[in-house]
C-alpha cells in the first residue's frame, strides 16, 4: 500500500458533534500545540490495516507517543482544545495530524 493510500485510510472524517481539524499533509498542520485550558475528548479510529502509532505534538513541536492502535481499534483521548496529534506510521513516517477542536472522533 502506497503513503498516500495509508494516508487516505488511516483518517476517519469527523463525525461527532463538534469539530476537529484534519490537514491533508502533516507539513501544513501546526509544527506545535498551544497552551489551552479546555479540555476535551477526542476519540481516534485507526480504519488502515497497520498498527499505527498514535503522539501528541508538544509545546516545543515533539512528538510523545500516546500508545500503538491496531487496524480498526479506536482509542479515547483526554486533550484540550487546540493540541495537535499525530497518526505515525513506524518508525517515524507522518500519516495525518489533527487540531482538536470541540469533543471529537477522528
Amino acid at each position: 500500500m502506497t503513503y498516500k493510500a495509508l494516508s487516505l485510510c488511516a483518517v476517519l472524517a469527523v463525525f461527532a458533534a463538534g469539530e476537529a481539524h484534519a490537514y491533508p499533509s502533516c507539513t501544513q498542520a501546526p509544527k506545535r500545540s498551544p497552551e489551552s485550558s479546555l479540555p476535551i475528548t477526542m476519540t481516534f479510529k485507526n480504519i488502515s490495516n497497520e498498527v499505527l502509532r498514535l503522539d501528541w505534538v508538544d509545546f516545543n513541536g515533539d512528538l510523545k507517543s500516546y500508545g500503538m492502535v491496531g487496524p480498526g481499534q479506536t482509542k479515547r483521548q483526554p486533550t484540550y482544545q487546540g493540541h495537535v496529534w499525530q497518526w505515525t506510521r513506524l518508525p517515524g513516517t507522518c500519516i495525518n495530524r489533527y487540531v482538536a477542536g470541540k469533543d471529537s472522533v477522528v
